[in-house]
């Protein structure tokens, strides 16, 4: 069996030239608060209540239940309702906490989610980072609602429907949620409504408004604008049946409101009314804005509106139409009922207007799309130079030295090049170490995360290689602070996509510069980064050196959870190197500083990190008490992440135990958890324990039903340290089955992968399975090479668990050379080639058997004693060998191991008496074969099987097989 392991024109702000010029998290929230109040008041303030709607949605607070889907056609109201339900929510319940998010502009599920994250983090005081990648951004928003218990939480997304193609759906929703958190969303999607109902989401659809409805709607819009219309023309446009659509009924009124001092009002009143549809309403009211301000300006302004992602600031639309300010002024000024201010910058309230521009100006569009691309180029100031400076060219409107362009300008440049499809210049772009600074990190890191992937997808590009040479030129000329914020900046970005030695080499800059200036903060953390890129890489000297500095800062700091933290660094490493004691104490102080600071997530993680030690130690009844103390945690906060945590790791130590079937239950329930929250990381790795367990259950049709599962969910978040995991193992089972060129495609796959991620504990399994394979095919040479560089690489990092499996496989290959009827009674001769073998092999096994106890290997322990048996009768102790062969059988064993058991003790037996002795203990073997064979499909099993068929229908158990070794020499575990 194959051995598995177990984030003039617009003002100019320069982004990236000081730390302290990017926004900081409180001032996004707080941009990002007043777009979003803005929307909602402007909704709120005509809106009229609905008794049977309100009432409806104080029962959907009042008590725990389904979140609610409210479902209804563009413009009919759903924005205004959970506008006004929100604001009478805080005036009402003051113990509820409130968050609302409109999805303004074009649909952005990334920003939705952190603006709710950073909202999270804000009134509840996480102390998590946001996520800094798309993947772990939405796994977080179902694991951190369980962070938020202490009253009533509502949640209310208006136009979930709105996302990009990268939204997939509602697949981003929450399975499940905490029973004290209401959660609501809109949508115009009726596709969208029926996946939600199908997980147990109630649904409400709003009816159209009644004629009374809409004359109070039609009232307040009138008294609070000018002029004033008369009451017979408001109460006419709201009878007409058009008008039962809020939007439709909102837009006639403004359109009205705008021709009534014309001389045929009426005209112009049955003009509007003449449109059914809202489509027909945008086309009119374009055509009315034509005629008062001229075809060319509309056009212009309207189609760079649609084309911008986040909005466009009145400056760019007077230099790119180029139409006079007081022309633009009153063009914005006139569609005011259309747009939204939002910061400085103007973004469509709706999409109608927007799919009507699209229709009305077709080609313009994409225009604007070329036209706002090259206005940006232009104000970059054209590529870097080699030196790292920009070129001072006159290239555009705005020449000069302070070209450079803000955030918001940056990320509109990504964008329109993006939607262009123009990589080359998309590729330059995003090479700037202004850009990728200013982009990298904070609201807009998902969309270069994004950006980035589909240019190393579509082209061949040095990444590493080009972002070296540019931050080595702009770290010569930059300041101190300068250089640290952008190297910091484009390590994290490294870490994120998974170059660590380029990030490595990045955080060490960080550090010396870091320590040049005196900045303690900084260095600490670059400190623990490192640490954390050296242990990943399996350098545990190094990481360790890291990892103290970090608590030396800390200390000297008095910053006590980054105290707290580098104690827990510090201990995993001793865990890893085997010095438990040393561990144990790291997280005892870990703990008890997270007791003094009351910091609830460090306690927990220090709680977690110590019951590993004790699982490690093989002490599992310490290791279930911590494990069980953050389960009762969990279940008391109603965390379903720590829950899912906790059900993984029990299942861990009751494999470690043996007990595979209690393993198989624990993975299953931490899968239900994570499917639940739509964790689909910890979903992937859930499969791959229960797989495990089928594959040590031997099931191997459900173990590769669930490894390929995962490995499908580990390859659509890019999860690679999963894709290495699961290559190997279902790799495993395919050489368990006899399809060896498949599972050596799998081991390819996962050493190349590991290699990419510098993952030494990974390279030496895929070698050392993949020389088990060779093996299995007679290649004993090749296999010998491949088991000592996997033994080797293990013994380097101290893998203690790899070291078990290869000293065992090592032990293997050398018995595969001395058959058992060549041992002299006695024992071979010292000094004899047969006695160097047989010493060599019994040494591996009993350093095999020491570590396989220690760590609680209970699968490598059981079939290393069976094969020390042999190696004792080898040596001439015939006696205590099948003495410890009947001892071992009495024990609890897996059917593969009991059988591996009768089949030595039978063969040995047989052996040392030449006679009929023996032959029950090979039936026995035969017979557990056959049922296990059976059972798994397994070719290692029928193969066993087949050579005792053959042997107990009166074959003589000496006689040479077709490869020229003995029968007896075949007995593999």
């Amino acid at each position: 069996m194959n051995t598995t392991p177990d984030n003039t024109g617009p003002p100019h702000t320069v982004i990236g030239a000081r730390t302290g010029s990017r926004p900081s998290a409180a001032e996004l929230l707080a941009t990002e608060r007043a777009a979003q109040r803005a929307f909602a008041d402007s909704r709120c303030r005509i809106y009229v209540p609905r008794p049977a709607v309100i009432a409806r949605m104080e029962r959907h607070v009042a008590q725990p239940g389904a979140p609610l889907v409210v479902c209804a056609p563009s413009g009919a109201g759903k924005s205004a309702l959970i506008a006004y339900w929100c604001e009478r929510l805080r005036s009402e319940h003051a113990d509820a906490v409130v968050i609302e998010h409109y999805v303004i502009g074009a649909g952005d599920l990334n920003g939705t989610i952190r603006h709710i994250l950073m909202e999270l983090a804000d009134r509840f005081l996480l102390p998590d980072p946001i996520p800094a990648t798309p993947e772990a951004l939405q796994n977080a928003f179902a694991s951190w609602l369980w962070g938020t218990r202490g009253g009533v939480l509502v949640i209310a997304i208006d136009g979930a429907d709105r996302f990009r193609p990268d939204g997939d759906g509602a697949a981003w929703l929450p399975g499940t949620i905490p029973p004290w958190v209401r959660l609501v969303v809109t949508t115009t999607d009726e596709r969208l409504r029926d996946m939600l109902a199908v997980r147990g989401w109630e649904t409400m659809m709003l009816e159209p408004l009644t004629v009374d409805e809409r004359r109070q709607i039609a009232e307040r819009y009138i008294a609070d604008h000018a002029p004033v219309l008369p009451a017979g023309i408001v109460h006419g446009v709201a009878d007409d049946a058009g008008s039962a659509n809020p939007l439709m009924l909102r837009t006639r009124l403004e359109e009205v409101r705008h021709d009534a001092d014309q001389a045929d009002a009426d005209a112009a009143i049955a003009y509007f009314l003449e449109a059914r549809t809202l489509d027909e309403m945008y086309d009119r009211v374009l055509e009315r804005l034509e005629r008062n301000h001229g075809r060319a300006i509309v056009r212009d302004v309207m189609t760079l509106l649609v084309a911008a992602r986040d909005g466009m600031r009145q400056p760019y639309l007077e230099h790119l139409s180029g139409a006079d300010a007081g022309s633009v002024r009153l063009l914005l000024d006139a569609l005011q009922h259309h747009l939204l201010p939002r910061g400085d910058a103007f973004v469509f309230y709706h999409d109608y207007l927007q799919r009507t521009i699209r229709l009305r100006y077709g080609d313009a569009v994409q225009s604007a799309h070329a036209s706002l691309a090259d206005y940006f180029l232009a104000r970059l100031g054209g590529s870097e130079r080699e030196d790292g400076s920009e070129s001072s060219e006159d290239s555009g409107p705005d020449a000069g030295p302070a070209r450079s362009l803000d955030t918001m300008e940056m990320a509109e440049l990504a964008y329109q090049l993006h939607s262009l499809g123009r990589a080359d210049s998309l590729h330059d772009l995003l090479l700037r170490i202004d850009v990728m600074a200013a982009l990298s990190r904070g609201e807009r890191q998902y969309d270069f995360l994004i950006y980035w992937r589909e240019l190393i997808d579509g082209m061949d590009i040095d990444i590493v290689g080009e972002y070296r040479r540019r931050i080595g030129r702009y770290r010569e000329q930059a300041d101190t602070a300068n250089a640290v914020d952008a190297i910091d900046a484009l390590g994290a970005f490294a870490h994120n996509i998974g170059e660590w030695e380029f990030a490595e080499e990045l955080y060490t800059d960080k550090y010396r510069l870091a320590t040049a200036a005196g900045d303690r903060v900084q260095c600490a953390e670059a400190a623990g980064v490192l640490g954390r890129l050296r242990q990943q890489k399996g350098d545990h000297a190094m990481a360790l050196v890291w990892f103290e500095q970090q608590l030396v800062t800390a200390t000297e700091l008095d910053h006590r959870r980054q105290m707290a933290i580098a104690l827990g660094n510090i201990g995993t490493v001793h865990a890893e190197q085997g010095r438990y004691p040393q561990a144990l104490d790291c997280h005892h102080r870990q703990h008890a500083i997270a007791a003094a600071i009351g910091d609830s997530r460090q306690i927990v993680k220090s709680t977690a990190l110590l019951g590993k030690v004790h699982d490690l130690l093989g002490d599992y009844a310490a290791a279930l008490r911590c494990y069980s103390f953050i389960l009762e945690e969990a279940e008391r906060t109603g965390d379903r992440n720590m829950q899912s945590f906790a059900a993984a790791t029990i299942g861990r130590i009751l494999r470690a135990q043996g007990d595979h079937v209690g393993a198989l239950g624990a993975h299953r329930r931490k899968f239900t958890s994570d499917a639940e929250v739509g964790d689909r990381r910890g979903m992937s790795v859930a499969l791959g324990n229960m797989g495990l367990a089928y594959f040590e259950l031997d099931d191997y049709d459900n173990a590769i039903a669930c490894y390929e599962q995962g490995l499908r969910l580990a390859e659509e978040l890019g999860y690679r340290r999963q894709i290495v995991w699961l290559a190997t193992t279902i790799g495993s089972v395919h050489a368990s089955r006899g399809r060896r060129d498949r599972a050596l495609e799998y081991f390819a796959t996962g050493r190349r992968v590991a290699e990419e991620l510098g993952d030494e504990t990974y390279v030496a399994y895929a070698i050392g399975n993949a020389a088990i394979v060779r093996l299995e095919e007679g290649e004993d040479d090749e296999a010998w090479g491949m088991l000592e560089d996997a033994l080797a690489r293990h013994y380097a990092i101290g893998h203690r668990f790899g070291i078990a499996d290869w000293l065992y496989h090592r032990a293997r290959l050398m018995l595969r050379a001395v058959p058992v009827t060549l041992a002299p009674p006695n024992g071979p001769r010292g000094g004899s080639r047969l006695h160097d073998v047989v010493g060599s092999a019994a040494r591996s096994l009993e350093e095999c058997i020491e570590l396989s106890g220690a760590i609680g290997r209970h699968d490598t322990l059981a079939r290393a004693r069976v094969l020390r048996a042999r190696t004792l009768f080898l040596q001439g102790e015939q006696a205590a060998a099948l003495h410890r062969l009947a001892m071992l059988s009495k024990e609890q064993l897996s059917d593969a191991d009991r059988a591996a058991c009768s089949y030595e003790e039978g063969m040995l037996r047989h052996v040392r008496t030449g006679g009929s002795e023996g032959w029950a203990e090979l039936k026995a073997a035969m017979d557990l074969y056959a049922r296990l064979a059976a059972r798994t499909g397994n070719a290692e099993y029928a193969e066993r099987h087949a050579t005792l068929a053959r042997t107990m229908n009166g074959r003589s158990m000496m006689a040479p097989n077709s490869s020229g070794r003995y029968h007896v020499d075949e007995t593999q575990q």
